[in-house]
């Protein structure tokens, strides 16, 4: 958990986000989101990166915009993170079998989801959006 964390963050803060909300992904060479392509609509995950990112960076306000769910995931990340490296100094490893941790999990995944389709239905965006102008 430590490493990603660790590897999340380092990438975070050296991408730029995209003011579109979305595509930041991109600059690590992947291609744009296929839903987007398809149906100029977001996926659950459109403008996760670009959150993150901008939750790295300190934009939170633009974080939020990106990705409601986003700063909410990467303060989880965070914790987890810090968690496992008191763990690993300490000599002890968290359970991550336990039912809190599946319910959060759960949890998240389908606020994920909910929110995902909100979105789906409400925002309409275009592949140029997804690039800088």
């Amino acid at each position: 958990m430590v490493a990603v964390w660790v590897g999340v963050t380092a990438v975070g803060a050296f991408l730029r986000p995209n003011p579109a909300g979305h595509g930041t992904h991109q600059q690590l060479g992947l291609p744009p989101c296929p839903i987007v392509v398809l149906y100029e609509r977001p996926c659950p995950g459109c403008g996760l990166t670009t959150s993150f990112t901008n939750t790295i960076q300190g934009n939170f306000v633009a974080a939020f915009a990106a990705h409601p769910i986003g700063p909410v995931l990467y303060l989880g990340l965070a914790v987890c993170g810090v968690a496992s490296l008191v763990g690993l100094v300490r000599g002890f490893r968290f359970r991550t079998e336990e039912g809190l941790f599946f319910y959060a999990s759960l949890a998240i995944t389908l606020l994920i989801l909910v929110i995902g389709v909100y979105r789906f239905f409400t925002l309409r965006i275009t592949l140029l959006d997804s690039f800088y102008r």
